[in-house]
C-alpha cells in the first residue's frame, strides 16, 4: 500500500455549474479518451473567466466533444467561436488552449449520469454577455420553489 500526505480536506468537490453563459479560457484538451461505448472523445480543461459568481466559487469546468462523425460539428462550432481556421487537412486540439470562448450551458438532471452540464452553444468570447439564468434544477432550484409554493 502507498500513504499519500495529502488533504484531501481542502480539495473542491466537481459539481455542475448553473445554467447560464459562460466566458472559459481552455487550458488543456485531451483527445486520446473514449467514452462508455468506446467511440473516441476529446476531454476540454476550461478555466472559468465570466460571470465572475461563478469563477469565484469553482476554478475549472471539463467537458467532453466526440469524435464520431455525426457529431462533428460541435468540434467545428468550438473551433469557429475560438476563430481557429477550419481546414480540409483536419485540425490540431494544440491550437484551442488559450482560446477564450463564449459557452452558453445548461445544468441537467439525468438518470444515467445524475446533475450534469450540456453545453448548448458556442459563441466568440468577445461577443459574449455572461450572464446566469434563474436556477431550474439543483439545491438552488429547490429553495426557489419553496418560496414561492
Amino acid at each position: 500500500m502507498t500513504r499519500f500526505q495529502i488533504d484531501l480536506t481542502k480539495v473542491q468537490d466537481l459539481k455542475p455549474i448553473p445554467t447560464g453563459v459562460y466566458v472559459m479560457k481552455i487550458v488543456d484538451v485531451d483527445a486520446t479518451k473514449t467514452s462508455k461505448t468506446g467511440n473516441p472523445k476529446m476531454v476540454v480543461k476550461s478555466e472559468i473567466l465570466a460571470p465572475a459568481s461563478v469563477r469565484d466559487q469553482q476554478k475549472y469546468h471539463w467537458f467532453s466533444l466526440s469524435l464520431v462523425e455525426s457529431a462533428l460539428f460541435r468540434v467545428k462550432q468550438l473551433f469557429e467561436a475560438c476563430n481557429i481556421p477550419i481546414k480540409a487537412t483536419g485540425f490540431d486540439t494544440a491550437d484551442l488552449i488559450g482560446r477564450e470562448v463564449g459557452m452558453t450551458v445548461i445544468e441537467e438532471h439525468t438518470k444515467e449520469y445524475g446533475h450534469r452540464n450540456q453545453i448548448t452553444g458556442y459563441m466568440k468570447a468577445r461577443e459574449t454577455k455572461p450572464e446566469l439564468a434563474p436556477a431550474t434544477v439543483g439545491p438552488k432550484a429547490e429553495e426557489a420553489k419553496a418560496s414561492t409554493s
